[in-house]
């Protein structure tokens, strides 16, 4: 029988990867799993390659069988050490033939499988900040391809520009949800999302988290692939890009006392916390359980911090694709802050929804399963 390889870890999504299997079992192709390249595998013969398990490979002719297609083109074709799809992406190689040529398969284009796992919402807090949130709601838009997909816009004391930006947004994608509370939420914008729209499980989101182009092409329906990571308890985390951070911090004691984390190759990483590790992580991206962690919410912030829940965790799943994390502007939004002042929120806030004008009264103080 033929063989095909897939690059994944232990702790893939098993739906996903049954559906790849049973695809080509229909065509006398056993599928293997591997952390390798394609370029890394020793086979003895020709192999179709998945460079992750949500990737599939189709034919502009719509005839069945087209990786028994692409395999005969290489048995056919002996000079030939990969063969790649319209787009240039890898789908067979040959490791006994090391002339290096390839050949491309114009009518065999490659696209990504959906997994049956809920995507997470996105809940993502915005004040006074209009062009990092177009920025930052374009690169989410442009990386979230699935129609189940729900995106909640937290609007807090916002200014004129970036009410309008919220606006623009849900005059174009029916996925987004925007809630608008006059007075500035700060960091407590999740606590009062959380609450307001009855969400149960999400991923945490400011206004200045911009993803990369190439995320999807790295993640495919990454929000559902995090929910997926996040079945084991495990605090999962997206790495936060950590060239700007701020000088002061450098110069810092903790800075001085710590060790900085070593960034790893693999694209899901599985590490034990340390009290003294400084990790590339923030609030973009994050899974957070509300019933499980949005509690014991006090004055003057009623929030639950990213160092709070990396501190009761155990054990945590880092996705290895940093998220561009511009950083809060102080000056603007939390002038108090840097003076070693808590900001202060009030706990009782009023927010309407900007799609059904619908109002509600939110207590920040009670957990969220007392809300709920």
């Amino acid at each position: 029988m033929r063989t095909a390889f897939v690059r994944c870890d232990l702790k893939e999504d098993p739906q996903v990867l049954g559906n790849l299997k049973q695809n080509l079992a229909l065509q006398n192709i056993v599928l293997q799993t591997t952390p390798l390249s394609y370029k890394e595998i020793a086979h003895s013969e020709p192999f179709i390659y998945y460079r992750n398990p949500y990737l599939r490979y189709w034919i502009t002719n719509g005839s069945k069988n087209l990786e028994t297609q692409i395999l005969d083109h290489h048995a056919n074709h002996l000079g030939t050490s990969y063969i790649t799809t319209y787009e240039g992406e890898v789908c067979s190689y040959d490791p006994t033939n090391k002339a290096g040529y390839s050949f491309n398969l114009a009518q065999v284009k490659a696209t990504c499988y959906e997994p049956e796992i809920e995507p997470l919402p996105v809940l993502l807090g915005t004040h006074n900040r209009p062009l990092y949130l177009r920025l930052t709601l374009n690169s989410l838009l442009y990386s979230l391809k699935s129609i189940r997909q729900k995106i909640y816009v937290i609007v807090s004391d916002p200014c004129e520009e970036t009410l309008e930006v919220v606006k623009d947004i849900l005059n174009k994608d029916p996925r987004i949800s925007a809630v608008r509370c006059d007075k500035n939420l700060k960091y407590a914008f999740a606590n009062f999302g959380t609450k307001f729209y009855g969400i149960d499980k999400f991923l945490h989101h400011e206004d200045d988290g911009i993803l990369p182009e190439n995320f999807f092409y790295h993640v495919p329906f990454w929000t559902s692939q995090l929910n997926h990571r996040s079945k084991d308890g495990n605090l999962v985390v997206t790495r936060i890009f950590e060239g700007n951070w701020t000088s002061d911090f450098h110069r810092s004691k903790f800075v001085m006392c710590s060790t900085r984390m070593r960034i790893p190759d693999d694209l899901w990483h599985y590490f034990t916390p340390e009290p003294r590790l400084i990790i590339p992580m923030g609030g973009m991206g994050m899974v957070i359980d509300s019933k499980k962690s949005y509690r014991d919410f006090k004055a003057p912030g009623f929030h639950t911090s990213d160092h709070n829940l990396y501190h009761d965790s155990n054990q945590m799943c880092m996705l290895n694709v940093p998220i561009y994390h511009i950083g809060a502007n102080y000056q603007m939004d939390y002038p108090t802050y840097k003076t070693g002042t808590s900001p202060q929120v009030e706990r009782i806030q009023v927010g309407v929804d900007m799609r059904s004008g619908e109002e509600k009264v939110v207590d920040l103080a009670v957990n969220y399963s007392s809300s709920a």
